[in-house]
């Protein structure tokens, strides 16, 4: 029998056990894990056996069964809690019963059906492991006598044994297994050695030694006749593994055992053990994604900061996250959080052992040192110890994983950054007792880490005066720590801002957080002039008020706070003469009904999750209250921008897609603020045509009924977008345009133009864009009408858009107008006009001469015009054969593009070939069809190469053209390429296109001597470029590989020039490896210098796969830094 008292245990529990009993019993064993727990007895408990008070609203409750219908007992209780107006949402969940990993799923997943996270489920061996060493309950629940016995299945542990699932030590749990004979288990405390060896304890025979008198675990041997047996941190009493080594030979015991002790212990163990070392395991330290399951199992499911910062605490032991998440679970947050209990832990873990108080000051010292640490030799002077005696500390300290050696620059670090500020505070900073810490300061070798360390120790409570702070960041020059002190607080948020305003919009999210009265209207300020899109750019100073406004959490009353802050800051910029637009470009910020936040996971953070929603009814109602106060700033305006009084009302008006879902409620109060907000702009006096058509558009939309009066001509020429079918739309609305075109064309221009203008002017201040008709507005008139030139005339000094004028102009020109000329003339030297003279120009058959050569010669940035004009074919061939003849290479090659487009695709006119070709061949830019027709007339590539290719510094961009261009050639004009290529070219992949996969042409290259910089890359190609994917071909490598040996280059030069085989994508660690299995096939090559080559490389890169492999477990445990 392996643990008969264990074994008992069991069996009673799995037999009838009274329920008022095991309520009584659960609620008293389990205040270990929440010391706020409180049992409620009697009949009316309204689903709750238990209250856990956690400080948040009122207890959640504790369920508790002995009944074999686990589920339906949970299912009748918490429907029996809801029934009686509890809130919580959460439950923890006690049974006699054993569970299996479905059974638990199931729980959890009956338990979310109902609203409720199962925050901890206590199962039948959970309790066993609890009830082993309470003989009250042992006697009391299941009416058992005695002590348990000196070898044990349950270990004697300070950690809690939260959870019964293995997370991330499958690998080590078979190592444990296959093992036979004595072994060793070595890893950092906290690594989870003894929750591995409880869990094979159970599983395979194995027991804990908690008593380590012989004379007792003898007579246990016999009776229990264990397989293995578990000596836990055997590094404390080594010798007592020589004394259980002989009781096993003096009894003729056949056990194996299994110790586990820290790595600085591992060779006195395996001495005591006389082990070899295939019998001694360490435990790597989990990553990251690994350490954030384990958290999860054993009860926190979140908020997910509290995840993430026990798992940066537990820096990968999963051991030290269960003691974390345990104190957590008993209510215990915020000294976790301050990393209190962390330096409690390593200090009472470390302590006792290494040099007591020494060890405490010797980690704080390093811990100074903030990222980059500290060297040994200013800690010891600091202290005034020797480095002898640092070293020896360091080294125990090491063995615990809390400080580390940066190479780089010869320091040693504390990790984590939690422990690093409660140290830094309670050793140097908490009274008068404490130690100076200024000689470590002033020979720190990063003032940057330590400004930081101690502006965490000062978020934590040291007392730190803020004068001696300030110098020291002021010497750091590090903006990071000047945004880690704007976090600090209102007053230090506020000094920064004096200090440095040139870091405002770096420290602008915290200072929101901490002084938004001070920071808002600078901010704004900032954001005058600035017209970039708010999202994407997140460092525009609206974008950052924005993102603090909507991550304000619903029904937190932070919401309306900050909207109520960021009003009153516009109204008060706003009186004091600052720029209008941005202050009402910020206001539909105030008017918001979405919450939106991100987060990434607490592993890796490889995980982003996009949270979003509506605020609170409550919230809603308040914000109706904040829309009098924007009106009567509006009133005092003399002329507001209303397409930004518009964007305020969609705010509330057409808030987004998170609205699906949401109550009637919701949106019957958002109808009626946006009524309000509608009857209060109509009511204004003088309102405008454009105010008026959107406030009816609004208003049709929303189906709110309100009498507005509209101008019928602007609404025919700006039309609201119909739904259902657009076509039929756009027919009605377009015999609407024509119809008013035959009314207006027997009108005076000037009446009509001024119109126009006005509808124009209108449209663009409430910001409509589309539908437009006034273009064919005038389109219909330009062909009705008589006379064009007072029209146009009129329309230029009315300043309408070139799009307007040009349907007017276009006719003149074609009816030859008496004056046409002139007006074009003019055209041609306005700004605004000129590409409208420019495209009718070069469309119109026969234009005068002259006005032809002003136009040629203003055709500077017109080039996307004229490809556009050539691909439509309107251009006449007589036009397009001046242009082809352009001496801007832009214009001329823009214009054989265009033509070489136009339908049918690839053809250019006979007459047209000459001169296109010699068009494009002084083309020089990132044309993707320059480089298809290049690919596809290689006369004409061979030509354009002969010319371009002996550019020193061909553009990065370019080389596509050049690629597609020498797909094209012969093997002959590749050749003379080749011998023509510049020596000093920067662009050397060039000469990889040249010589491509051909034999007869590397060889060409290795007999040019003047190019012998050039002459391995055609070996180097399988590199990668980052523009495309080359394909590995190795009897093509090797055979140039061969060629260049026989030109006299070594091996060892053939080798760099394939190290690595290509650029990575994914994880590094899998381009070595892909590296290493091409290396292989070198190495067994017929050619003995080609294997040499193989075996180079793959000496090389097996070196730094190992470490790549490293540094990659280093990132998946810490984090990337």
């Amino acid at each position: 029998m392996r643990d008969p008292f264990y074994q008992q245990i069991i069996e009673r529990l799995k037999g009838r056990v009274d329920p008022d009993l095991f309520e009584a019993c659960a609620s008293d064993i389990l205040r270990t894990d929440f010391p706020t727990l409180v049992p409620i007895r009697g009949g009316s408990d309204a689903g709750m056996d238990g209250a856990v008070a956690d400080g948040k609203e009122l207890p959640f409750p504790l369920i508790c069964t002995t009944s074999k219908d686990v589920i339906g007992n949970l299912t009748k209780n918490l429907k029996s809690y809801l029934n009686n107006g509890r809130t919580r949402k959460k439950a923890v969940f006690a049974t006699t019963q054993e569970l299996t990993p479905k059974r638990r799923r199931n729980l959890e997943a009956r338990a979310q059906e109902l609203g409720f996270v199962l925050i901890q489920i206590y199962t039948q061996v959970a309790f066993a492991d609890r009830l082993y060493y309470n003989q009250r309950w042992c006697l009391e629940l299941l009416n058992l006598t005695g002590e348990p016995s000196p070898i044990s299945i349950v270990p004697l542990t300070k950690r809690p044994l939260l959870g019964e699932t293995l997370i991330g030590r499958e690998g080590d749990m078979v190592w444990i297994k296959q093992t036979k004979g004595d072994r060793l288990l070595v890893g950092q405390p906290g690594s989870g050695k003894t929750f591995l060896l409880h869990l094979y304890a159970k599983q395979n025979e194995g027991l804990f030694v908690i008593r380590k008198d012989c004379t007792a675990i003898a007579p246990a041997i016999r009776t229990q006749n264990p397989k293995t047996l578990i000596v836990d941190d055997a590094h404390v009493d080594s010798d007592f593994l020589v004394k259980l080594r002989q009781l096993r030979e003096q009894i003729g015991a056949s056990f194996e055992i299994i110790a586990t002790c820290w790595p600085n212990a591992q060779n006195k163990i395996a001495g005591a053990l006389n082990l070899p070392i295939s019998q001694i395991h360490q435990l790597e330290l989990l990553t990251l994604d690994e350490v954030v399951e384990v958290v999860k199992s054993a009860g926190i499911k979140g908020p997910l900061e509290l995840i993430r910062e026990i798992v940066s605490q537990a820096q990968g032991r999963p051991g030290l996250a269960i003691t974390l998440t345990y104190l957590c679970l008993q209510g215990d947050i915020q000294r976790v959080a301050l990393g209190d209990a962390l330096s409690e832990s390593i200090l009472t873990t470390f302590e006792p052992m290494v040099g007591g108080k020494k060890a405490s000051a010797v980690l704080a010292a390093f811990a100074i040192g903030g990222d980059s640490g500290m060297t040994m030799k200013v800690v010891a002077n600091a202290l005034e110890q020797s480095e002898m005696e640092i070293r020896c500390i360091v080294t125990e300290l090491a063995s615990g994983g809390v400080i580390s050696e940066i190479a780089r620059k010869n320091t040693l670090s504390v990790n984590p950054a939690a422990l690093r500020f409660a140290l830094v505070r309670d050793i140097f900073f908490k009274g008068p007792q404490s130690l100076s810490p200024e000689q470590l300061i002033e020979t720190a070798p990063d003032l940057n880490g330590v400004a930081i360390t101690l502006i965490g120790a000062k978020a934590r409570g040291a007392r730190i005066p803020s004068d001696k702070l300030l110098m020291i960041l002021e010497k750091a020059r590090s903006e990071d720590a000047w945004v880690g002190y704007t976090w600090l607080g209102k007053d230090e948020a506020n000094t920064v801002i004096e200090l440095h305003p040139e870091l405002l919009i770096r420290i602008a999210r915290a200072a929101l957080h901490k002084t938004p009265e001070r920071v808002i209207p600078l901010l704004l300020k900032g954001a005058v002039g600035n017209e970039r899109a708010l999202h994407s750019s997140p460092d525009h100073p609206l974008r950052l008020i924005g993102d603090w406004i909507k991550e304000s959490y619903p029904g937190s009353g932070v919401v309306i706070e900050r909207k109520e802050t960021l009003l009153k800051v516009i109204k008060d910029v706003i009186s004091k003469g600052m720029d209008e637009r941005v202050c009402f470009k910020a206001l539909p910020f105030v008017f918001s009904l979405r919450y939106e936040n991100h987060t990434t996971d607490p592993g890796l953070g490889r995980t982003v999750t996009y949270t979003h929603g509506p605020i609170t009814l409550d919230e809603i109602k308040r914000i109706a209250s904040f829309w009098p106060e924007v009106l009567s700033i509006v009133k005092k305006l003399k002329n507001p921008d209303w397409s930004l009084v518009i964007e305020v009302i969609n705010e509330i008006a057409f808030p987004g897609p998170f609205i699906s879902g949401t109550s009637p409620d919701f949106h019957k109060i958002r109808k009626n603020i946006v009524t309000q907000m509608l009857h209060d702009l109509v009511s204004l006096p003088g309102v405008r045509i454009g105010l008026s058509h959107r406030i009816k558009d609004i208003s049709q939309q929303l189906k709110i009924k309100l009498k507005i009066k509209l101008d019928k001509d602007f609404e025919i020429l700006f039309p609201y977008r119909e739904k259902g079918d657009w076509k039929i739309a756009q027919e009605c609305q377009r015999k609407a345009v024509l119809k008013l075109a035959e009314k207006w064309d027997k009108v005076s221009p000037d009446k009509i133009v001024g119109k126009i203008a006005l509808f124009e002017v209108e449209a663009k201040s409430v910001g409509i864009s589309c539908p437009r008709w006034t273009p064919i507005l005038c389109w219909e008139i330009a062909q009705k009408v008589k006379l064009r030139l007072p029209w146009i005339n009129a329309m230029i000094d009315a300043g309408l858009s070139g799009d307007l004028i040009e349907h007017f102009l276009r006719q003149a020109a074609l009816k030859n107008e008496t004056g046409w000329k002139m007006v074009i003339s003019e055209c041609l030297s306005n700004k605004d006009l000129k590409g409208v003279a420019i495209s009718i120009l070069l469309t119109i058959q026969s234009p005068p001469a002259y006005l032809m050569k002003k136009a040629i010669q203003n055709l500077e940035g017109f080039a996307e015009t004229i490809k556009t004009l050539c691909f439509r074919k309107e251009i006449p061939e007589e036009t397009l054969v001046q242009l082809l003849h352009h001496p801007d290479p832009l214009i001329a090659g823009n214009a054989a593009i265009g033509e070489w487009e136009s339908d049918p695709k690839g053809k250019v006119q006979d007459r047209l070939k000459n001169d296109w070709g010699k068009a494009l061949l002084h083309l020089n830019y990132d044309e993707y069809f320059l480089g298809e027709i290049l690919k596809h007339n290689s006369e004409l590539a061979y030509k354009w190469l002969k010319i371009h290719i002996k550019q020193k510094n061909v553009p990065y961009e370019m080389l596509k053209i050049y690629q597609s261009a020498i797909s094209s050639l012969s093997l002959e004009n590749r050749k003379e390429l080749l011998m023509i290529f510049p020596k000093d070219s920067w662009r050397s992949e060039i000469i990889n296109f040249l010589v491509g996969d051909s034999l007869e042409l590397y060889r060409v290259l290795l007999e040019d001597k003047n190019k012998k910089g050039f002459h391995l890359l055609p070996l180097s190609k399988y590199k990668d470029y980052s523009f495309e994917h080359v394909v590995w071909k190795e009897e093509d490598w090797i055979a140039k590989a061969k060629f260049a040996l026989e030109a006299g280059y070594t091996p060892e030069v053939v080798a760099r020039t394939v190290f690595p085989f290509e650029s990575s994508w994914g994880n590094e660690s899998d381009m070595w490896k892909r590296s290493i299995d091409r290396y292989n096939g070198l190495c067994s090559n017929d050619d003995p210098r080609i294997r040499k080559v193989g075996e180079i490389n793959k000496t090389e890169a097996m070196k730094v796969l190992e470490r790549v492999l490293a540094e990659e477990r280093r990132e998946a445990i810490y984090g990337y830094t």
